[in-house]
């Protein structure tokens, strides 16, 4: 935002914040790391109390203040795998699950920063809602490319199957100086078509880059899972099967039907792993549902598209046809379900937070054991969520990914080894749970109209003793 009010006062080329490489450029000449000394110039490492003004601290060789201490800069580059990168088998989930496009590097280190943090070769990352001990510089780039960041051509790995970085062809120079910001070269998404489709956007003063943050975080992915979660017989052929359809109505629904049969309290349920929430939804049934339910998933964008459906009770996208054709799709919750009973917070399954971490009468993990990076952590912090003869219920096709899940982590799947079910099996028994039922339930993923995914996942249901 000061980036573009800057550029529109002082005309001429845009403003942005410095990019990584920009910031060596600053630095004096050298390998020499000034922390290693007992006396550095640099307001780091403690030496005093709080950051100074810009220019209190003496200027460097090229005139610079505190290229490092005093505060980090934060850059454009978002956190990526340089060449040579390896994941250290001791601490395999320290940047990795930062390779998401939704982190951006911070550097030089602030007054508070020590050891590595303040030193030359520091390179650290957050999002962009972390205030503390940090600042900005900015730049002004005279001639094209307009943003080269070191993200840009990532190899990866990335935190999701594909690169979510941007790359260099997305930003074009504005043609003459009455434009203030840099334009996407892709046509530019409409906020206000709200209805429409939901999109993840990042604001350069008034325009917006499109900017999906992961997989699941995309526009087509959204839409992908609406329609798995609501789906519309118009809008399927008939070539797919019934039994693939509703998965996650499907799955609620053996839940309950297991509580009942078992006798387990229905106070409180948990949707780990929600998506775009229909299984929350179907769990807060007025009749036979649960209390309170709370769903919980990593992507922002499926958080938002649950909130708008509690809300409004129904949601229009966007369905892929072919090509470029697509056709309106809208997801309904059914009038027998209580939304008012429903919560969702964003969160990571490998990281509960106070907010929903306490016991549950049921727990549903749908889909999700596969596609993080810590699933036996999650399996061991099961028994903890789930209050004495509460109910469990895990589905799986155990498509193990080593994008998603480090092969040493795997559950199962290894040539010659037990299979997932047993290990998941095993570990549940373990931890104080009794086999309720075991059976395969298939699910339908729409790409296109002529093009599903035919999915079966193996579903095991659970009870605390």
């Amino acid at each position: 935002a000061f980036c573009a009010w800057r550029s529109r006062r002082d005309g001429g080329a845009p403003y942005r914040v410095l990019t990584e490489a920009e910031h060596h450029v600053l630095r004096d000449s050298g390998a020499h790391d000034a922390i290693m000394d007992d006396q550095h110039p640099h307001n780091a490492n403690l030496v005093s109390g709080a950051e100074r003004a810009v220019d209190g601290g003496e200027p460097n060789s090229h005139g610079f203040h505190d290229v490092f201490g005093n505060v980090w800069d934060w850059v454009e580059d978002h956190q990526a795998a340089l060449p040579g990168f390896k994941i250290h088998p001791l601490y395999d989930d320290f940047t990795l699950p930062c390779f998401d496009g939704e982190h951006h590097l911070i550097m030089g280190g602030s007054f508070v920063s020590t050891g590595d943090q303040a030193s030359i070769y520091g390179r650290y990352q957050f999002r962009p809602h972390f205030f503390q001990h940090a600042g900005f510089r900015l730049s002004q780039p005279l001639q094209e490319p307009w943003l080269t960041t070191s993200c840009m051509g990532s190899q990866g790995p990335f935190a999701s199957a594909q690169s979510p970085y941007r790359d260099q062809a997305s930003f074009i120079l504005p043609p003459g100086s009455d434009d203030a910001c840099p334009v996407a070269a892709s046509p530019l998404p409409d906020l206000q078509q709200r209805q429409g489709v939901l999109r993840r956007v990042l604001l350069l003063g008034d325009v917006e880059e499109q900017q999906p943050q992961s997989l699941e975080d995309s526009t087509e992915w959204v839409s992908r899972y609406l329609h798995l979660h609501f789906p519309q017989k118009q809008h399927t052929p008939e070539w797919v099967p019934d039994a693939a359809l509703d998965f996650p109505s499907r799955c609620a629904q053996k839940l309950l039907k297991a509580a009942v049969e078992a006798g387990a309290g229905r106070v409180n349920a948990l949707d780990l792993g929600c998506g775009v929430g229909r299984a929350s939804f179907e769990l807060a049934h007025a009749h036979e549902g649960y209390s309170s339910v709370t769903g919980v998933d990593y992507s922002a964008a499926f958080i938002e598209v649950c909130e708008e459906l509690k809300q409004n009770g129904r949601l229009g996208y966007e369905l892929r046809v072919e090509g470029d054709r697509t056709e309106k799709g809208e997801a309904i919750v059914g009038s027998e379900l209580d939304r008012s009973r429903l919560s969702f917070v964003r969160g990571d399954a490998c990281d509960p937070t106070p907010e929903w971490q306490t016991e549950y009468d049921a727990v549903l993990l749908a889909n999700l054991l596969d596609r993080i990076p810590k699933p036996r952590s999650v399996l061991d912090s099961v028994s903890r969520l789930v209050s004495p003869n509460g109910i469990l219920m895990i589905t799986s096709p155990f498509s193990w990914k080593s994008e998603f899940c480090p092969k040493q982590e795997w559950l199962g799947g290894q040539q010659g080894g037990p299979s997932s079910d047993q290990v998941v099996s095993e570990v549940l028994q373990q931890t104080g749970f009794v086999p309720l039922d075991k059976l395969e339930m298939p699910l339908a993923i729409r790409h296109h109209s002529r093009f599903y995914e035919l999915i079966g996942a193996h579903a095991s249901l659970w009870q605390r003793k």
